[in-house]
């Protein structure tokens, strides 16, 4: 699978970047200082919101800043940029639509002219085979800069294959920060040197797994995900999900509960949460993102 992407050229003129200011949301609009040139390109990202009457709005779901790492445009902030028709048919048949996540830059290095030059696109989540509209998307790309993992190969992440138990736990403590164990591997089944070793001798640290062997090659189950991460949170008490196929019983209900409650996930149908199916490599990233991920 090729890289999905598309680029355009749009024009903004300095008076519209101006009167942008307007456009802003919220008390942050009023505090906006007055643009400046800088020399050089942007980098911002958003939401497709509009592409109608000639213009293509995109409003910023991040601060865009200069490199001097100051606020030029705050979140929220809609940038309106014309669109000719020629544009507008590469557009429609690259098949972007309103709704789209898309990264763009703008030029304001020339400061005898009120035009700038913008290139926008889809995001480049870091894999052939992620595409920027994926559900798994964002928290694969997250996953990928914050060195949670570097996919199956140099292009490829692999997301509907199974996600084993040595890869569920390593992901979980390379996302609190791989800490160093300081007890010795109780698993008989764990080598010294394999690449899971310091995170299974850190989770039976924790208490996030017991028992004397670990089965790293056993597939991750949709029960076994939450429970890892319930137990890394804490295990705080939280009430049943109510779901048919999980036990008020089971030792991974409560966990199941915390998950819902921390909207990590919602279950595979109106009352199933499916706790024996085995999770994928997109699913467990994007668990970790929903629990973890999203603030950092």
């Amino acid at each position: 699978m090729k890289r999905t992407s598309f680029f355009w050229m749009a024009t903004i003129t300095l008076t519209t970047v101006l009167a942008l200011v307007g456009c802003q949301r919220g008390a942050a609009a009023q505090e906006h200082a007055p643009l400046q040139y800088t020399g050089g390109e942007h980098f911002f990202t958003g939401i497709l919101t509009s592409m109608e009457d000639g213009y293509v709005t995109v409003t910023l779901t991040q601060d865009a800043k200069d490199e001097k790492e100051e606020i030029r445009f705050p979140a929220g902030t809609e940038l309106c940029f014309s669109l000719t028709e020629d544009l507008r048919q590469d557009i429609e048949e690259e098949g972007v639509q309103v709704g789209d996540k898309v990264t763009a830059t703008y030029d304001d290095s020339a400061e005898d002219t009120d035009l700038w030059v913008v290139d926008i696109g889809l995001p480049w989540i870091g894999f052939t085979d992620v595409d920027a509209r994926d559900y798994c998307a964002d928290p694969v790309r997250w996953a990928r800069e914050q060195g949670i993992t570097n996919g199956t190969s140099n292009e490829t992440f692999s997301p509907e294959s199974p996600c084993t138990r040595a890869q569920s736990i390593t992901f979980l403590w390379r996302t609190v920060g791989s800490p160093e164990p300081t007890a010795n591997n109780p698993f008989s089944d764990v080598s010294t040197g394999s690449y899971y070793a310091k995170a299974a001798a850190w989770a039976a640290e924790q208490g996030i797994v017991e028992g004397d062997s670990f089965s790293p090659d056993a597939p991750c189950t949709r029960a076994m995900a939450v429970e890892f991460m319930w137990k890394q949170a804490g295990s705080p008490a939280v009430a049943a999900a109510g779901f048919a196929d999980v036990s008020t019983g089971a030792s991974y209900a409560t966990a199941v509960g915390w998950a819902v409650a921390e909207g990590i996930t919602t279950g595979t149908g109106t009352d199933t949460f499916s706790p024996e199916k085995p999770c994928t490599r997109a699913q467990i990233v994007t668990f970790l993102y929903r629990g973890f991920g999203e603030g950092m």
